[in-house]
């Protein structure tokens, strides 16, 4: 009777320990902002953000992008060219930021300095969204 209450009990503990692992904790997916239109097969975005500022009087004054990337390649890309468009909720674009161009981007580099942009005029409030353009790029052999 005692050796099968030992087995009983150890069987028991072994299916508790078993069936009780550790449960998996999912790490937070970061995904672009809705209002941040982009896409690549060469560059991605790890962490962007894009904000309407406002002065003390609530009246928005500027659109401000502000996004750092990867180079998702194992090469090297030279002479990187990017293109941001300002954009009301019709598509227009209210205004294009002059080209950033960035001379070298290692392979499986990402950036731990902002790319910022901003649109600082009047009709600053209408902006709706950004697209980000690749506009030029050379990729090293």
């Amino acid at each position: 009777m005692k050796k099968k209450l030992i087995i009983i009990g150890a069987s028991m503990l072994f299916l508790t320990v078993v069936f009780s692992g550790c449960q998996e904790k999912q790490a937070a997916v970061w995904q672009i902002p809705e209002n941040i239109l982009f896409e690549s097969n060469i560059l991605k975005i790890v962490n962007a953000s894009f904000e309407l500022k406002k002065d003390k009087t609530g009246q928005v004054k500027q659109a401000e992008l502000i996004v750092y990337f990867k180079n998702m390649l194992d090469k090297p890309i030279d002479n990187l060219t990017l293109a941001i468009d300002f954009c009301d909720k019709n598509n227009n674009i209210l205004h294009s930021n002059p080209y950033r161009y960035i001379s070298s981007f290692p392979a499986g580099y990402t950036e731990s300095t902002p790319n910022t942009f901003v649109y600082s005029e009047t009709n600053a409030a209408s902006v709706n969204h950004v697209n980000i353009r690749i506009t030029d790029y050379i990729i090293v052999k």
